[in-house]
């Protein structure tokens, strides 16, 4: 599975922008991090990029992986608490 921002820089913005029906600023911004799609927009992306040749993406592919229960939104352990 490609990232975000893999399936971003393979596609370019302005052909991503079009395709994904949103503006050119706003491709660039996901593809920079400095936002992440709305879900509605992300749901979009994964559907497009299922019959796009630059692979499928899935949603741990635009916001990240989720962390464990048991760490932080670093991957630090929260250890137990006694």
């Amino acid at each position: 599975m490609a990232t975000l921002k893999e399936f971003l820089e393979i596609v370019g913005d302005e052909t991503a922008a079009d395709i994904i029906g949103v503006t050119k600023r706003a491709v660039a911004s996901w593809r920079r991090g400095e936002r992440y799609p709305r879900p509605g927009v992300a749901n979009r992306i994964i559907s497009i990029s299922r019959q796009h040749p630059a692979g499928p993406i899935d949603h741990a592919g635009i916001y990240g992986a989720r962390p464990n229960s048991d760490s932080d939104a670093t991957g630090r352990s929260l250890g137990t608490l006694k």
